[in-house]
């Protein structure tokens, strides 16, 4: 069975030999993910909270600019759990990676902007679910801008509002800010614990931290943490985003999810889908027929020849 919503993956560090091992546990029912952290409720009330998210279309500019293959895009978020204490390295540390998965939901995403603002919910429920307002750290300043600026609860405004909301309404303390990629300005050695929270944010964000992975840094965080126990968790996206109507019950849903783009963008995707697919049948209809100059000498032509070259 995947490592998905209805199993949680206990994963063991060594790091003398950066030895992995994946101890899958199968449960007979779907567990929420309050039900699976469960175990570690008594950590995660001494706990900091670090997030990232990211957003990536695998397709090249000539892919997208000719439609010549439909959207490909990985969008993932993480939240890592890491002790108060002085001691940290040698406590457990608690690792969530977030993705979408459904069309519904992944359409939506556009941007890391949304991804970024999801781990921050998911932190923001997690803080809540613990029953104490635990620090949270996240290197994207425009996420904790906007979270200030009220009128970006508006729906009519920004197509994240309602996350943005939900934000504000389970998380009253300020959220901190760090710097992202600090390897890129000092050895791993050489990190503080807020380099770590959010260098390892990122790696589980990539689903470097939580496998075998040749990634060089995700293996030099692993030598640093001294044999600790990383624990990891996979949910996906839709089930922090249903979480959202239990304080907004009255939010903007589809397939009863909250949306988290504006009802216009909607409306406009769907009269952009209704022209093509008229412009399409339109084209089929008078085959045969003299075509206008502008479509044989640029779309036509072009997209041809990035076919032909495998572009």
């Amino acid at each position: 069975m995947d490592n998905d919503s209805y199993t949680y993956n206990v994963t063991t560090r060594k790091v003398k030999d950066i030895l992995i091992q994946n101890n899958p546990v199968t449960v007979g029912k779907k567990l929420s993910l309050w039900e699976r952290l469960e175990r570690h409720k008594n950590v995660i009330q001494n706990s900091v909270i670090y997030t990232d998210g990211s957003w990536k279309d695998d397709r090249t500019t000539t892919k997208k600019l000719f439609r010549i293959d439909k959207r490909k895009s990985i969008s993932s978020a993480a939240v890592v759990i890491v002790s108060k204490n002085e001691n940290w390295k040698m406590r457990e540390i608690i690792t969530v990676r977030i993705v979408a998965e459904t069309i519904n939901v992944t359409e939506q995403i556009t941007n890391a902007f949304t991804m970024e603002a999801a781990a921050i919910l998911a932190a923001a429920q997690i803080s809540k679910w613990a029953e104490t307002e635990l620090d949270i750290t996240t290197d994207c300043k425009s996420v904790m801008d906007k979270l200030n600026y009220s009128y970006m609860d508006s729906w009519a405004h920004h197509g994240q509002a309602q996350i943005l909301k939900a934000i504000k309404l389970l998380y009253k303390k300020k959220i901190k800010w760090t710097r992202s990629h600090p390897e890129l300005r000092k050895n791993v050695n050489q990190y503080d614990k807020n380099d770590f929270g959010i260098a390892m944010a990122d790696s589980v964000c990539n689903g470097n931290l939580v496998a075998d992975t040749n990634d060089i840094h995700s293996k030099e965080l692993v030598k640093e943490l001294n044999s600790q126990n990383i624990y990891h968790y996979d949910i996906k996206l839709e089930e922090v985003l249903k979480e959202i109507l239990k304080i907004l019950p009255y939010a903007w849903t589809r397939e009863n999810i909250p949306l988290i783009v504006t009802l216009q963008s909607i409306k406009d995707s769907e009269r952009r889908k209704e022209y093509t697919e008229k412009r399409d049948q339109w084209n089929v209809d008078r085959e045969g027929e003299v075509r206008n100059i502008w479509q044989n000498t640029t779309l036509e032509h072009g997209g041809a020849i990035c076919r032909a070259k495998g572009a």
